[in-house]
């Protein structure tokens, strides 16, 4: 070989050796980069006439697992979405208030029911009746307070939300413009570490926001797509996401969804029909954000209004099966949304009454449901008013029952039998109606 080809074929080795130690250097100074991933040098024989003559450098790869980078996403995506429902869920608690707490809601409950023992022990004293009146009062408030802290949660979700897009739609345009730069670097220099770093980090991103999967193309660039299969980038466009929240929200507010649109990157114009995307998120922070806006906060919603419900079907349920002193003139109920020929479906017995302003029996009636069993409501209105012989007068119209004495100065009674009580649905009939 001549003394030229040896030194040639040395110098290659020597830049090959300096090529690598670059990149070894650059390694050691990014250490604690974020998202970076080392970089190795390729290498490769040169061949002239057949014979080897030096080295050369094929590449400079990232030194990465695709699958391990594949978790590292999804579990991104998981982490981001459980804490950002435990950021709201720590609001919600807060609300609450600690267990330990004298004015939580279970407490003032427990307060609500020890005034309304007190107050049947002693219905006749004002001040333990205005105590139970407080009392109600605290906990109706306390009810209030926290259903209207719950709609407040689900409104400032929905306002992250929108929040959120533009970073979202950012980092989507930023992964599309680097795909462009990864493809450049490796037909020019063929060293597309940098970009490719700085690519990781912005999919590091988004998938904090939302689930994606990668799919990796044979000139270096990545189509990203969410689990579901909808494109958010590609070589050829990109998509943009888009969400209007409705302010301030209530329980009848009707969200609007998240919307994709295809965008193409030299016109910037929309392209194709948008498509929803509630559905086809699976996890990071615009999941939590949904499913706290559309089913946690709505199902603690639903489980207070039960609550509140059954307290006040109890409450009820005892004053319905009391009468006061002295008795009222008139009862009327509340619209139960039945036709007056609508089966009556009672069980058990009824009893109507009027009495004087001393309490004194003026008439009585009672009704026996079992004996009647497909009778209307209309015909139970019917008997009864038949029986007081004109004392009082049952009438049910548009819905609403109302017993009213025909003595201005006499008051009315329903009353259930001690024996067989009346009974629809765990209701008796003055508490029904």
């Amino acid at each position: 070989m001549a003394l030229n080809g040896i030194i040639s074929t040395s110098l290659t080795g020597l830049t090959a050796s300096q090529e690598a130690l670059r990149v070894t250097s650059d390694n050691i100074a990014n250490v604690n980069t974020p998202n970076y991933a080392r970089q190795a040098v390729r290498q490769q024989a040169v061949l002239a006439g057949g014979k080897s003559n030096g080295v050369d450098i094929q590449a400079i790869e990232r030194v990465v697992d695709r699958f391990l980078e594949r978790a590292a996403l999804s579990s991104t995506s998981d982490a981001d979405r459980a804490e950002i429902m435990n950021l709201l869920h720590d609001r919600l608690q807060a609300a609450l208030g600690r267990p330990d707490s004298g004015s939580n809601l279970s407490a003032r409950m427990n307060t609500l029911f020890e005034s309304l023992g007190s107050l049947a022990l002693n219905p006749a004293d004002a001040v333990t009746r205005q105590q139970f009146l407080g009392d109600l009062g605290a906990y109706t408030k306390e009810i209030s307070r926290i259903a209207s802290v719950i709609q407040e949660l689900r409104g400032d979700a929905s306002t992250e939300i929108e929040a959120r897009l533009p970073e979202i739609n950012d980092t989507i345009r930023e992964i599309f413009d680097l795909n462009a730069k990864v493809i450049q670097q490796t037909v020019l220099s063929g060293e597309p570490g940098a970009a490719e770093n700085q690519r990781a980090a912005a999919l590091d991103r988004l998938a904090r926001n939302l689930d994606i999967r990668l799919i990796n193309n044979d000139d270096g660039s990545v189509d990203v797509v969410t689990t579901t299969g909808i494109l958010l980038v590609s070589r050829s466009a990109y998509a943009k996401l888009s969400y209007s929240a409705p302010g301030q929200a209530d329980a009848a507010t009707d969200f609007p969804p998240i919307e994709v649109r295809r965008i193409n990157p030299i016109s910037g114009a929309e392209t194709g029909t948008a498509r929803e995307l509630d559905g086809e998120i699976r996890s990071g922070t615009l999941r939590g954000l949904l499913d706290m806006r559309d089913k946690e906060l709505v199902d603690v919603s639903l489980a207070l209004g039960e609550l509140a419900a059954r307290v006040a079907d109890q409450i009820n349920g005892v004053h319905n099966a009391n009468v006061a002193f002295p008795p009222p003139n008139q009862l009327t109920g509340n619209v139960v949304g039945l036709a007056s020929t609508a089966p009556h479906r009672f069980t058990g017995i009824a009893e109507f009454a009027v009495v004087d302003q001393a309490g004194t029996l003026v008439a009585k009636t009672s009704y026996d449901f079992d004996a009647n069993p497909g009778a209307t409501i209309a015909d139970v209105v019917a008997a009864v008013n038949a029986g007081l012989g004109g004392a009082a007068t049952l009438s049910y119209s548009a819905g609403v029952m109302q017993f009213t004495a025909a003595n201005a100065t006499d008051g009315v009674v329903i009353a259930q039998d001690p024996t067989t009580p009346s009974d629809r649905a765990g209701r008796g009939f003055a508490h029904f109606f």
